[in-house]
């Protein structure tokens, strides 16, 4: 199961965004934190920080008293989001998750309710 995981993390390849800090997290790296960041930005909008300015540390924080294989599922299904899901819902795109809009990010996830 790691090796799958260090597998997957070498192919995400996340947009940078300002606005995660660049704190040291306990259970995410800074690859799942930008994903997990566009997601959480295509479910709650633009400017879901000044609502909940520590969400992306609230999440880790979560994920530290999480057994270590639920760890793992969960930072390895924001990685198949990253770099699976959008050529596979979206014909024609070969862009991962983070770099699309948020408009079709919100299209896959409704797709995969």
């Amino acid at each position: 199961m790691a090796g799958i995981l260090t597998t997957i993390n070498k192919l995400t390849n996340p947009k940078k965004r300002s606005e995660v800090a660049a704190t040291q997290f306990d259970c995410l790296n800074k690859k799942a934190a930008l994903i997990l960041f566009a997601a959480a930005e295509a479910v709650l909008g633009e400017g879901f920080l000044g609502k909940a300015p520590k969400f992306i540390e609230t999440v880790d924080d979560y994920l530290n008293y999480q057994r270590p294989a639920q760890r793992d599922q969960f930072l390895q299904a924001l990685f198949f989001l990253e770099t699976t899901i959008p050529p596979l819902m979206l014909v024609g795109s070969l862009k991962h998750y983070s770099h699309l809009s948020i408009e079709d990010r919100r299209k896959i996830l409704e797709k995969l309710r």
